[in-house]
């Protein structure tokens, strides 16, 4: 049993965690926790809920959580079951076909009562669609999601481990929905045949109820629909390859919750997002006052 800790964490990500081996050097492959990465460097480290194996990997994936101050309390150890690896190896691997081992120890997270109290004093619960290709999993899910304040889900559509049913479950009851470009266009063509984004954006709106809808766009940078209103941001490209939109999502949470407005938030986290892409890494070191300075160097 987890004991619960004194902190009290406004985040709770849940999801896979694994190595992502697909360019020759292993990395922080996935998107939780990429996400906890940005939320701790930017000053709010969030809870993490996840599976390892009793493996080298798993112990790695540890130490690199702890080096980058990401709390480990909920990351749970399997005995059975290996850590998570990926050979993506796609250029738009969110949108692709991608190698992920499975079953992993991350589609075996059980649920734990610990979880109970952690979820209702949060402000967010952070998770990603990839974690629902397994029953366990999917199901510690649904009971978080059914605790959580608001609910905040990173799209990750990658083809075989998901399905329409799931994620129309998924899309339910958001608070905030992230997905790319090639994500918008394949779930708005189940419904109709739509001409522009933002009429494909805005179905989503109406269809699940989702106030906030953060839509990364490539080189054309991104959109935030908030409320009915569209604001866009096209100075910073984001990369989906190398994780510039888990980092845009955690730069845009933590301004949010700050009190941002729609447009400052969407700024804030298209110039993480964009000095994230540069870097060439999902979990690179930065300073904060280099995405001052993003937000603040000229336009070309």
């Amino acid at each position: 049993m987890i004991k619960q800790p004194e902190n009290i964490y406004s985040l709770v990500c849940f999801g896979e965690i694994l190595w992502d081996y697909s360019g020759g050097r292993p990395i922080p492959g996935s998107g939780p926790l990429q996400v906890a990465y940005h939320l701790a460097k930017l000053g709010q480290p969030p809870a993490l809920l996840s599976r390892v194996g009793i493996d080298p990997e798993g112990e790695k994936l540890f130490q690199f959580m702890e080096a980058c101050q990401i709390p480990t309390e909920y990351v749970q150890v399997d005995y059975h079951l290996p850590t998570g690896q990926s050979m993506t190896g796609a250029q738009e691997p969110r949108a692709g076909q991608a190698d992920i081992l499975m079953p992993a120890a991350w589609d075996h997270i059980e649920w734990e009562e610990a979880f109970e109290p952690l979820i209702k004093k949060a402000h967010y619960l952070v998770f990603s669609s990839l974690i629902a290709r397994s029953e366990t999993s999917r199901n510690t899910l649904m009971r978080l999601r059914e605790m959580a304040p608001a609910r905040v889900l990173d799209l990750r559509l990658q083809a075989p481990y998901y399905n329409r049913k799931n994620l129309e479950t998924l899309l339910c009851g958001l608070s905030l929905l992230q997905l790319s470009l090639p994500e918008l266009e394949l779930i708005t063509g189940w419904f109709s045949d739509y001409k522009n984004e933002t009429d494909r954006i805005r179905i989503l709106q109406d269809r699940f109820g989702i106030p906030r809808i953060l839509v990364s766009m490539g080189p054309q940078g991104s959109l935030l629909n908030a409320e009915g209103r569209i604001y866009s941001e096209r100075r910073f490209p984001l990369l989906a390859a190398n994780g510039s939109a888990e980092a845009a999502l955690a730069a845009f949470l933590v301004n949010w919750m700050q009190g941002g407005k729609a447009a400052e938030s969407l700024q804030y986290s298209c110039a993480l997002g964009a000095l994230v892409a540069a870097s060439h890494s999902p979990c690179p070191t930065y300073e904060m006052g280099e995405i001052d300075r993003m937000l603040h160097r000229p336009s070309d």
